[in-house]
């Protein structure tokens, strides 16, 4: 019984990870790299730090497009931090748009056709 309780309330390690983390931008950069295998708890404990830390993580924009299709809550928190990270997010997704092209970019943002195009008007 015990154990039973115990196991249910452990945090997973990518949880802990991201708990331990705080607002090291380089631990929360560790945890979007690992996004496939972290839970939802520990993404969005990452995410929202680097969000936090506005212009200063920029350097995870490009992290951040990679969970923009893990779900809705998740969705909105890196649409946040992107948006508090303001224009300094802009080179280093712009570098990944060169780096990888902009199918793939399309493939990470989720968009198609027309939508596509606009996005890459912007950028």
């Amino acid at each position: 019984m015990i154990a039973g309780v115990l196991a249910g309330s452990a945090l997973t390690g990518a949880t802990l990870a991201a708990e331990r983390a705080g607002d090291d931008i380089d631990k929360n950069i560790a945890v979007l790299k690992n996004s496939k295998t972290a839970d939802t708890e520990a993404l969005m404990a990452a995410v929202e730090a680097l969000g936090r830390q506005g212009p200063g993580a920029a350097k995870a924009a490009p992290l951040l497009l990679d969970v923009l299709q893990r779900g809705k809550s998740i969705n909105e928190a890196a649409t946040k931090a992107l948006l508090e990270m303001g224009p300094a997010a802009i080179e280093p997704i712009v570098e990944t748009v060169q780096d990888c092209g902009a199918d793939e970019m399309t493939m990470k943002l989720g968009v198609r056709g027309e939508k596509a195009i606009g996005s890459f008007r912007v950028l």
